[in-house]
This record gives structure tokens, C-alpha cells and sequence, in this order.
């Protein structure tokens, strides 16, 4: 007997609840097939032997599949063509494993065509997408949870990165307008692209898979990621509560310093540099929160492991750093317009990166119960 791998009904358990019809193509007796099917947890709706799919028409075919699962007996490599043609042509997305030179046409045909590794012929490694180097099934789910996680982890960067776009044009609009002295620099702004927002952003594209991955439905075919939801997040979201952190701690601070408004340019230079510090302040901060709640897409932050991303935290202690260096260190102040600022001036800074942490992790859990309402994550 040929005997499924231990692992593979966990993985069939996990095909199913990740939306992802499996159905099998053996060449064996539909005895047999389903013999196995049963050990492993496949769920069938009905049998069909090799000669009743030859002798089906391919509209007949597309109409069974597309109201039932499966299972195929008895079936030759010719005909797995025939059953695939009939699942694109039903708008599925297929994947299709095989090993000898016959398949060569049905894992071309399929959207991903996934090769035995270990016995498969060179023509049939020529033709897939894919090579499956230990034949095991339970390899081909933990590929597509990989797949699932970068195209997560993605949306997280691009979000990430966006939101900090944001108070960085916002307060050379508003200068633009008002009668307001300039809330930052050029400088400042490369400081938050290139020293505080580049790792971060990094170590958010290398977070693990989140636990609830395989729960969620597939990625239609015709998603993008830089979608509506990437630009509201990033733009409308976060980088609107990050925008107004920078101009309410640049305004207050001047404000409670003797500034009048309509006094364009400062006569003090230290005043001038220390207001553009908290604007510079307001943006960072928040990032680094944003940091933090972006870890997840759709489920809460404290449901991923404080300590699972090594990255992430010494991209954060490094940010701090930098924060501190702005703050005290009189070479990088000089570069970068910055200087130092009391403890007694700072609390403008507080409720900020607050309110984002606690808005934004709401609004994933209004996400989550509108998406995910009949499933427990």
C-alpha cells in the first residue's frame, strides 16, 4: 500500500478552512481512492472513473464542478487537461500536481503547476511553476500560508510607509495657506524616510505568518495590492492622525512660547528650530506606534508574540535612539535643524501616538467582525 504522509490530513483540515477545494486524480480503483480519501479527511460529493470523464462533454464537466467536489478514479495523465480547462473555465484558480511526462499539459495548463520532486520526469519539472522536492501535500499548504503572509506583509509595509507621507506634506500645505513660520525641513524629512521609517518598515515585511492566515478567504484573482484599503489606511487613517500630531505640537509649542500668529518669519532662530523639532516629534512618535499596531492586518496587536519580530524591536530601540540623538546630540542637531526640548514641552506629544494605537486597533476589530463575523479567530 501506498500510504498518505502522517501530515497530510491536518494539511487537507487546513485547505478547508483557508477556502481551498482539494480534489484527488489517481490512476487507482475508486475503491482504493476513496479508501484514502477517507484517511485523510477528503470530503467527496461523488465518484468519476477515468472513461465517464472522457465520455462527459467539457460544458457537462464545468457544470458538475462547478456544484460538486470530485473525487477522480482511474483517471489517465491526458485527461487531468480536461478537468483543469473546466475549473478555469468555472473562474477557479488551479493548482495541479503531477510527475510523469503526460501531466507536461494539465500543470502547464493550471495556474500553478506543482512537479513531484523526487520521481517526477524532467519533462513534467520543465512544464510546472513549482517543484515539490519531497512529494509531501503538506509542503504545498505551508507554501501557500508563506504566499498568503508576504502579500500581507506587503500591505503592512506599503501602509506603513505611506502614513508617514502624509505629515510631511501636510505642514508645507499649510504653510502654503496660512500665515505660519515653516514646520519642517527638507532635511527633517529625509531624517524620517531614511532614518526612521526604513527599518521599521523593513522588519514589518519579514513578520511571520499570523495565526489566523489560514482562516482567512482566499485573494481574488483580480486584487491588488496597493488596493483602496492600502491608500484609505495609510492616507486617510493613520496619516491624517499622524499630520495633525505634527501641526498640533508645532502650533502649541509656539504658542505657548509668545508666538502670535502671522508672524511668518521667527526671529529666533533656537524657537524656530526647537518648533520644527516637535513637528518632526509628532510624525516619529506616531510611527512608532504605528509600528507596533501594524503588525497585524486585520487581528489585534496583542494577538501577535511582543518578541516574535527580533527585528522590528531593534528597529524600534534604534528609532529611539535617534529620537534621543535629535534631542541632545549638538552634530546631528545642527544637520538636521533639531534641537533639544523640555521634558515640561513634550506632553504635547502624549495623547497622539495614543489616540492611533487605540483608533486603529478599533477599527481592525470592527474589520474583523464585519469580515470574519460567522468564523472564531
Amino acid at each position: 500500500m501506498d500510504l498518505p504522509h502522517s501530515e497530510v490530513k491536518e494539511a487537507i483540515s487546513q485547505c478547508k478552512t483557508a477556502g481551498i477545494r482539494v480534489m484527488m486524480i489517481t490512476g487507482d480503483n475508486d475503491k482504493t481512492a476513496q479508501a484514502i480519501a477517507r484517511k485523510i479527511g477528503l470530503e467527496f460529493d461523488s465518484v468519476l472513473m477515468g472513461e465517464e470523464v472522457e465520455a462527459i462533454s467539457d460544458e457537462a464537466l464545468k457544470k458538475r464542478l462547478a456544484k460538486e467536489t470530485i473525487l477522480f478514479a482511474r483517471m489517465s495523465s491526458n485527461q487531468k487537461l480536461k478537468i483543469a480547462t473546466a475549473l478555469q473555465s468555472n473562474g477557479e484558480i488551479v493548482a495541479m500536481t503531477g510527475d510523469g511526462v503526460n501531466d507536461a499539459p494539465a500543470l502547464k495548463r493550471a495556474d500553478i503547476g506543482i512537479a513531484m520532486g523526487i520521481n517526477g520526469t524532467d519533462v513534467a519539472k520543465e512544464a510546472a511553476d513549482m517543484i515539490l522536492l519531497d512529494n509531501n501535500f503538506k509542503s504545498i499548504v505551508c507554501a501557500i500560508e508563506e504566499g498568503r503572509s508576504v502579500y500581507l506583509n506587503i500591505k503592512k509595509f506599503v501602509t506603513y510607509i505611506l502614513s508617514s507621507n502624509v505629515p510631511e506634506i501636510v505642514p508645507y500645505i499649510l504653510q502654503f495657506f496660512f500665515k505660519i513660520p515653516l514646520p519642517l525641513s527638507v532635511i527633517q524629512i529625509l531624517s524620517i524616510d531614511l532614518g526612521s521609517d526604513m527599518l521599521p518598515g523593513l522588519a514589518l515585511g519579514s513578520e511571520k505568518p499570523e495565526k489566523n492566515i489560514m482562516k482567512r478567504p482566499p485573494v481574488g484573482k483580480e486584487e491588488k495590492i496597493l488596493d483602496w484599503e492600502v491608500f484609505k489606511r495609510g492616507y486617510f487613517f493613520i496619516g491624517i492622525i499622524e499630520a495633525t500630531a505634527a501641526m498640533v505640537a508645532f502650533i502649541s509649542f509656539l504658542l505657548m512660547h509668545g508666538w502670535e500668529y502671522g508672524t511668518v518669519d521667527l526671529k529666533d532662530p533656537l524657537l524656530q528650530s526647537q518648533a520644527m523639532t516637535m513637528t518632526l516629534l509628532g510624525a516619529v512618535s506616531c510611527q512608532l506606534v504605528n509600528a507596533w499596531t501594524m503588525r497585524s492586518w486585520e487581528s489585534s496587536a496583542w494577538s501577535v508574540e511582543w518578541s516574535s519580530n527580533k527585528l522590528l524591536l531593534f528597529a524600534m530601540l534604534l528609532e529611539v535612539l535617534w529620537i534621543w540623538m535629535l534631542l541632545n546630540v549638538e552634530p546631528v542637531q545642527k544637520v538636521f535643524h533639531t534641537a533639544d526640548i523640555l521634558l515640561s514641552d513634550l506632553w504635547i506629544l502624549l495623547p497622539f501616538p495614543i489616540i492611533l494605537f487605540v483608533s486603529h486597533e478599533y477599527y481592525k476589530h470592527r474589520l474583523r467582525i464585519k469580515k470574519y463575523s460567522n468564523q472564531k479567530i
